[in-house]
């Protein structure tokens, strides 16, 4: 707030500076031309004081537009960039890509002492990953995979009325093979299943949330995602989505 009302009173400082000038300006044009014919040493004092005022005038006209016009368009829209980009900061994106396919969960992988992801009932984080999973074994690193439960309301709903029965089925199997495996080679890993028609799937470690949305029709697209921090405005929102429902899984 200090340094609100201090740049307050600097614009209406320049502000008043400028108007004098102007006003003197004017003055100086008024009195030279009323004193027009007067001369000393061949030099018209009238003339020559009118151009001047008429100089000063159009300068600290044209100084006023510039400053006050263009320069408040140009702080106007700084103001606007930060306040969004500080609204974008507040909420805890801090990364995003466009296909959710090239992400290289590497990092979270391999130093993640706590790892939660949900396939929903898709394998492929688990056929894309799997090497690295096993390489998880030991130090206390847990893994969690959420995915969908057998027949479940939610998997007939798939199966029958949605008609994606020709590809669920399958990969529901290879997802609990995967976790099978893992477990043969040693992973602290766990299988929990839900019953819900998921808005997204997620991968989750003790710092941030990489967020895959789904489509709402039928069909495949390329399928954006966003990286998300925890503790964050929208952090905290999908952590208690992600706690509700594994908490009613």
């Amino acid at each position: 707030m200090k340094n609100f009302f201090q740049g307050t009173q600097t614009k209406s400082t320049h502000f008043t500076t400028s108007w004098g000038l102007g006003l003197l300006g004017i003055i100086v044009y008024l009195v030279g031309y009323a004193f027009r014919g007067n001369h000393w040493a061949n030099l018209d004092l009238g003339e020559a004081l009118s151009h001047v005022g008429f100089l000063i005038a159009v300068v600290t006209l044209f100084h006023w537009l510039i400053e006050y016009r263009l320069m408040v368009n140009i702080v106007n829209e700084a103001i606007q960039t930060a306040t969004g980009s500080s609204n974008l900061a507040a909420s805890g994106i801090c990364d995003f890509t466009q296909d959710s396919k090239t992400i290289k969960y590497d990092d979270e992988i391999l130093n993640s002492p706590s790892l939660t992801v949900c396939v929903h009932y898709s394998p492929r984080f688990l056929e894309d990953n799997f090497t690295r999973l096993e390489q998880r074994q030991g130090n206390g690193k847990k893994l969690t995979i959420v995915a969908l439960k057998e027949n479940c309301a939610s998997f007939n709903y798939l199966t029958s009325i949605r008609n994606e029965a020709d590809h669920i089925k399958p990969n529901m199997k290879k997802i609990r093979s995967y976790v099978s495996m893992l477990k043969n080679k040693g992973i602290d890993v766990t299988l929990v299943e839900h019953d819900s028609i998921l808005r997204y799937s997620f991968v989750m470690t003790e710092s941030a949330f990489w967020i895959k949305f789904y489509k709402n029709a039928v069909g495949h697209a390329e399928i954006p995602a966003i990286k998300i921090r925890r503790k964050t405005t929208l952090g905290k929102f999908f952590e208690e989505d992600v706690k509700a429902m594994l908490g009613g899984g």
